[in-house]
């Protein structure tokens, strides 16, 4: 048998090849082929201002606990950068409005005001005597809103003009979103809530807005030491800063307690009673007629 061959193919170079092959001729170096564009990642927008801060509502017991409540009792102890201040605040509060007060004193003693739904009033404390003061309730309704943190942290975002979220920002150890709030007298302040947990970290609240080309003055409010109290979660410290006055005061929350409150506490001390019962100046006796010398 003769064994056939047949004849030699030619082997054409592929365009690949053939382009390598030019490049070395020529003396470049070859070009890879185009690759497709990855597919664009859609932008994802922040959750609403609203919907954190009522997802903030939730993590801490939910609006329907919150409502449950009738009465709170806390007790704060003030420490400052140098230690214990010795200053130790007492607060009742109870539906509806009424509110008392006790600030002891290291020294002084304690002083004490309140509000029993009609009448505000002040106790000096004892060393300074102890004085009875009748204060237009419009004075305890802004000392209210400075003391009564869990009422400050569950109503943010209520009388608010304008809510958004800015973004995120990161507290400590804590990814955070950041909700720019402003309210019907245009005080702006940033709720910080995390974005784990949906707890509030903290508020800045702008103080002073700089207007004459300074920086802004911003009071920091951080919460911390979450723990359970009845059927709610709630902080038990609030650290305040002021940085550019170099104030760092930390509240300590030693004791909650929730609907536990007597209503004979917001009875009127016998010291205010007095003052009701007071005549006005206008029955006062009149002054004695001058004696005309002769």
């Amino acid at each position: 048998m003769h064994r056939r061959y047949g004849k030699p193919r030619t082997m054409l170079p592929s365009s690949t090849s053939a382009c390598f092959l030019g490049c070395l001729l020529l003396g470049g170096s070859p070009t890879a082929p185009a690759r497709a564009a990855p597919p664009a990642i859609p932008v994802v927008p922040p959750p609403r201002g609203d919907t954190l801060l009522n997802a903030s509502i939730r993590a801490m017991g939910g609006r329907r606990a919150f409502a449950d409540i009738d009465s709170l009792y806390s007790r704060t102890e003030v420490v400052t950068k140098d230690g214990p201040s010795g200053l130790v605040v007492e607060l009742w509060a109870a539906s509806p409005d009424r509110i008392l007060v006790r600030q002891h004193f290291p020294g002084l003693g304690v002083g004490t005001w309140g509000y029993n739904g009609r009448i505000a009033w002040e106790l000096s404390p004892d060393a300074m005597g102890g004085e009875a003061t009748l204060l237009d309730p419009a004075v305890v309704e802004a000392r209210r809103s400075q003391i009564n943190w869990l009422e400050l942290t569950t109503t943010l975002g209520t009388d608010a003009q304008e809510i958004e979220t800015t973004g995120r920002v990161q507290v400590g150890d804590t990814p955070c979103w950041r909700v720019r709030i402003v309210d019907q007298d245009d005080q702006e302040q940033f709720a910080l809530l995390g974005i784990r947990d949906r707890l509030i970290v903290g508020i800045d609240r702008v103080t002073d807005p700089g207007t004459r080309g300074d920086e802004p003055s911003v009071l920091s409010m951080r919460f911390g030491d979450w723990a359970p109290v009845g059927d709610l979660y709630l902080f038990r410290s609030v650290v305040l800063e002021l940085p550019d006055r170099d104030l760092r005061v930390t509240m300590v929350l030693t004791d909650i307690r929730i609907n536990e409150v007597d209503d004979a506490l917001f009875e009127l001390p016998e010291s205010v009673r007095s003052l009701l019962h007071a005549p006005p100046a206008s029955d006062a006796a009149p002054p004695p007629p001058d004696v005309a010398t002769p």
